[in-house]
């Protein structure tokens, strides 16, 4: 089973690894995404949003994405959390009515939820192949963004703790040794390709706490070997 899958709401962090803020500085919001199998249009029964916290700003963003592609809210039946923290459960903005969205209670046919801790210790991501055959993992805040994970950083104010940070980066690995295009939590989808794990594995001895987890580095080589 293949899947169809759109993101409605262009996350964004105003924080960025180097601790400068980018604007829009009051928009703090995840990326939105709607999964549906091939061969159907989505259905209460067969479609979902995941991590459904919407802004003022992106769920007007969201109407229209929606609706360049036939899609009504209506039509989604359903939502998924990949973990717990405020900004990735469901919200709509003030004023506006909460659809009947069920939780989803049974991961569909096609698709893996993978444990990925570190971020959060709940925290699943969902791993699926799209339409052309590519190996898409939404992966939420096990990476922010392509920004923050070329920088080696976890977000800071979250508080974690080095065994969180290690965890973190072994999550990583598990993610970059099997996709082929990642979702992240707050930024936009992009590519598992060379020369991204090549700046990886270059920059990997710098980042904090790698002595805890040599294997990621080895896991990282691994799949660049395999790209070649």
């Amino acid at each position: 089973m293949r899947y169809h899958w759109l993101v409605v709401q262009q996350g964004h962090l105003p924080l960025r690894p180097d601790h400068s803020f980018a604007p829009p500085l009051h928009e703090h919001r995840p990326t939105v995404t709607l999964l549906w199998p091939q061969d159907t249009r989505p259905q209460r029964d067969n479609s979902f949003l995941v991590d459904p916290y919407f802004t003022r700003e992106g769920y007007k963003d969201a109407l229209n994405t929606l609706k360049a592609q036939h899609i009504r809210l209506s039509d989604i039946g359903a939502y998924f959390s990949t973990h717990q923290h405020f900004d990735h459960t469901l919200r709509l903005p003030a004023g506006v009515p909460t659809p009947d969205w069920r939780p989803l209670t049974h991961i569909p046919l096609g698709i893996r939820a993978v444990p990925c801790p570190g971020h959060a210790p709940e925290l699943r991501a969902l791993a699926f192949s799209a339409l052309d055959g590519a190996r898409v993992w939404v992966v939420s805040d096990a990476i922010l963004d392509e920004q923050w994970l070329r920088a080696w950083r976890c977000y800071w104010p979250n508080g974690y703790t080095p065994e969180a940070i290690a965890q973190t980066w072994r999550s990583l690995a598990v993610i970059l040794a099997a996709a082929d295009v990642i979702v992240p939590g707050h930024g936009a989808p992009f590519a598992v390709s060379a020369a991204l794990l090549d700046a990886l594995i270059a920059d990997f001895p710098y980042a904090e706490h790698t002595q805890d987890c040599p294997e990621v580095a080895d896991a990282l080589r691994q799949r660049l070997a395999a790209l070649a």
